[in-house]
This record gives structure tokens, sequence and C-alpha cells, in this order.
């Protein structure tokens, strides 16, 4: 089986970080598109549901790859920071300058950080991660991002920003 995986990959360090990297980057991709949305949107209705559905995915791609993060950050400490320092960070770099693009001024409360959000909600998802890995539950992303977003909008966002409750 192992020749069949180096056909593809020379090394376990590109297997892994092919497993971690790629769904990251597939969500910091699609992150990019919805955070266009969400500075777009005039309507604080559009800017909350744009915010879930990013959130899902990154619910989903979290606990995806969490397994595989452990081993690429935590088999040995030099391979953990070199693929920390020169694949992880840069990708959570991107999605904390799209969220500061997303959530600029125009609607967040002053002195707003995106980025003290960003790792405040992976660290969330992380811990929903671990939970589905070692208890074998399953996580119900929906939901979860769903949570997130509603402490999210009573927490950083301008009162005239968040929707009024039905």
């Amino acid at each position: 089986r192992e020749g069949v995986l180096y056909r593809h990959f020379e090394s376990k360090e590109q297997l892994f970080d092919a497993a971690v990297l790629a769904p990251l980057t597939e969500w910091v991709a699609s992150a990019a598109a919805v955070a266009a949305e969400i500075a777009q949107a005039t309507d604080p209705r559009a800017r909350i549901e744009a915010l879930r559905r990013t959130n899902e995915r990154l619910v989903e791609a979290v606990v995806g790859i969490t397994p595989l993060l452990g081993v690429a950050l935590f088999s040995s400490s030099e391979r953990g920071q070199a693929f920390y320092r020169d694949h992880f960070h840069p990708l959570l770099e991107e999605s904390f300058r799209q969220s500061e693009r997303a959530m600029g001024g125009q609607w967040s409360k002053p002195g707003f950080d995106a980025r003290f959000l960003m790792m405040s909600g992976i660290g969330i998802y992380l811990a929903h991660a671990l939970d589905v890995h070692f208890r074998g539950v399953e996580v119900d992303s929906v939901r979860t991002a769903a949570r997130y977003v509603e402490m999210l909008s009573r927490g950083a966002m301008r009162e005239d920003s968040v929707p009024d409750e039905d």
C-alpha cells in the first residue's frame, strides 16, 4: 500500500502537507469569495448568513484535518515548526486578512480584532474536531457555526449591524 502512496508523494511529509493543506487551502479560497460578499452586504441578515456559510465550511475543514494536523505538528518538534511556519501559518494569515476586509470598520465595533476572532473560532472548531475524533461523535457543522456566529454577532458587531430577532 505504501508503494501506491509514494507514486503520488515522495515522502510522508508531502502526504501530510497535501492531506492537511488541501482542505485548508480550499477553505481559504472559498472564504475569499464569502469575505467579499460579507463586506459588500448592506443587509444585516445577508451578512449573518454569509458568516454562517463560511463558518460551516471551516468547521468541516477543521474536523477533516485534525488527525493529520496533529501528526504534522507534533510528530517531531523540528518538523512541526517548519510545517507551521512554511505552510499552516501563511494560510491562517490569509484568512485573517480576508476576515479584516470582510469585517472592516463598516459594521464591526470600534477596536474589533479580526485576527483574535479568527484564532478563537479555529480554537473552538478544533475542540469540536477533537471531540469528534476521540469520542466518535458527530459535529453538526450547521449548528456549531450558527452558535459561533450568534456569539460573534452579539459581541463584536455594532447594534445597527445585527438583525432584529424575530
